[in-house]
C-alpha cells in the first residue's frame, strides 16, 4: 500500500512493553528481527527502528542478518538516534550504510525532561552542518523530531541556518504537548521543513486541580488524524508515516495480560490508521 508515493512505517517505540523498558522487561523481549516479522504481518512497508532496540550494539553480522530480512519482507529501514554529536552521527551513518537505510531520526537532546541544555541549539547547528558533507555521500537524509529538549521555534531556526535539503523535522503529534503545543500548532510550525510524521493519538482530561493528559490508541482521542495526514500529503506526498504508541500500562495487570494488550491496541491503531489513509488518498 504505497499511494501517492507516500511510505508507511511503524516505529520500535510502539511496541514500548514488548521490547521492554526501564520498568517493564518481559520474560522473552522482541528483538529487531521479531519487530520486523511483526511489520510486516501488519501490513507495513517499513520500519523505524529506535534507541529502545539497542541495535547500535549488535554486531555487523547481526545488522547483516536484519538487512537481509527486511530484503526479504520488502520492508524499507529508517534509523533512529537520541544525542546529537558527530561522534554519535556517523557511528548511525555508519551502521544506515549496513542497513541499506536512507533516512536518519535524530532526537537532539539525550534527556526526559524539558530544557536541561541551554547550549542544545547551537551545538545542534554545528554538528549538522559538519555532517551535510557525510550525507551527501551517502545520499543520506535527517529528521529532526520535536522532543521534549527544544520547542518547536527553536528546531525550525535549527533547519533554516543549516539550510540543506537533506535536513528537515519530523512532526511527531503529541510530544509538542510537552510545550503546550497543540498539534496543529506544531504542525504548521513544521510543515514548510517536514519529512516525516509519527502519529500517536492522546487524551486530555480535567482532574481535580489540573489537567491530565495520556496516550491511547489512535482513533479513541483527540488528534484530528485524517485532517493532519491530509494537510501533509498534500505538500509532501513522498512523506514517511510512521506510527508510535505512547499508551501506559495498567500494573495491575500480569506481564502477559500487557503484551496481549498492547499487541491489540497496535492493531486496532494499524487498523484505523489505514483507514485514515485511504480516505485521504
Amino acid at each position: 500500500m504505497i499511494k501517492n508515493g507516500f511510505k508507511l512505517g511503524i516505529g520500535s517505540f510502539a511496541y514500548r512493553y514488548a521490547i521492554g523498558c526501564r520498568d517493564f522487561i518481559p520474560e522473552k523481549p522482541m528483538n529487531t528481527l521479531d519487530f520486523l516479522d511483526e511489520a510486516a504481518r501488519l501490513g507495513y512497508q517499513g520500519v523505524q527502528l529506535c534507541e529502545n532496540l539497542n541495535y547500535v550494539n549488535l554486531s555487523e553480522q547481526e545488522l547483516f542478518q536484519i538487512r537481509e530480512r527486511a530484503k526479504r519482507l520488502g520492508l524499507f529501514i529508517e534509523l533512529g538516534m537520541k544525542g546529537i554529536s558527530m561522534e554519535n552521527c556517523q557511528k548511525h551513518l555508519s551502521i544506515a550504510r549496513v542497513l541499506s537505510s536512507k533516512f536518519l531520526r535524530i532526537v537532539l537532546g539525550d534527556h526526559q525532561s524539558l530544557r536541561e541544555d541551554d547550549d542544545l541549539q547551537l551545538r545542534s547547528i554545528k554538528a549538522l552542518k559538519a555532517l551535510l558533507p557525510y550525507l551527501e555521500e551517502a545520499e543520506m537524509s535527517v529528521g529532526i523530531e520535536n522532543h521534549f529538549d527544544l520547542c518547536t521555534k527553536e528546531l525550525v531556526e535549527i533547519v533554516k541556518e543549516v539550510n540543506h535539503s537533506r535536513v528537515g523535522l519530523i512532526f511527531d503529534t503529541t510530544n509538542g504537548l510537552g510545550f503546550m503545543e497543540r498539534p496543529e500548532e506544531t504542525f504548521h510550525l513544521i510543515q514548510p521543513y517536514l519529512l516525516s510524521m509519527h502519529l500517536k493519538d492522546f487524551v486530555i482530561k480535567k482532574v481535580e486541580a489540573g489537567y491530565f493528559i495520556t496516550g491511547t490508541t489512535l482513533g479513541r482521542g483527540q488528534l484530528a488524524t485524517a485532517e493532519l495526514v491530509n494537510r501533509a500529503l498534500r505538500n509532501k506526498p513522498n512523506l514517511s508515516i510512521i506510527l508510535e504508541m505512547t499508551i501506559r500500562r495498567d500494573e495491575n495487570k500480569s506481564q502477559e495480560e500487557v503484551l496481549l494488550w498492547e499487541k491489540q491496541s497496535i492493531e486496532a491503531s494499524t487498523r484505523f490508521l489505514k483507514q485514515s489513509l485511504r480516505q485521504s488518498c
